[in-house]
C-alpha cells in the first residue's frame, strides 16, 4: 500500500512540476531511480500514464472558452487600469515639476 501511495505521490508531484525541487538534480537519487522504475511498470503505465493528457484535455478546453468568455472584459479593465495608470504618474511628474521651482 505504501509503494502505491508514494508512486502516485511522486506521479502527482512531476505533473505539478516540482520533482526537481524534491528529488531531481541528484538531490535525492535512491528517489529519482524508484520513481523512475515506477514509471517503467505496465501497471502503473496502464492506471497513470495518460492522466497528464487527460488532465490537460478536460482543463485547456474550459479555460479556453472561459478566456474567451470573459475577454473583452479582462481586455477593457486592463486598458482602463493602464490609463489611469498613465494618468497617475503624469499627474506625479506635474505636480513633482511645479515642486522643484
Amino acid at each position: 500500500m505504501a509503494d502505491v501511495s508514494l508512486a502516485v505521490t511522486l506521479h502527482r508531484l512531476k505533473f505539478l512540476g516540482l520533482s526537481r525541487r524534491y528529488w531531481g538534480n541528484g538531490n535525492r537519487g535512491n528517489l529519482e531511480a524508484y520513481y523512475d522504475r515506477v514509471v517503467l511498470r505496465p501497471a502503473f503505465r496502464r492506471v497513470l500514464g495518460h492522466v497528464n493528457n487527460i488532465l490537460i484535455s478536460a482543463v485547456l478546453p474550459v479555460a479556453f472558452r472561459v478566456a474567451r468568455k470573459n475577454a473583452p472584459a479582462i481586455v477593457g479593465t486592463t486598458l482602463l487600469l493602464s490609463i489611469l495608470g498613465g494618468a497617475t504618474y503624469l499627474a506625479f511628474l506635474l505636480l513633482k515639476r511645479r515642486m522643484t521651482l
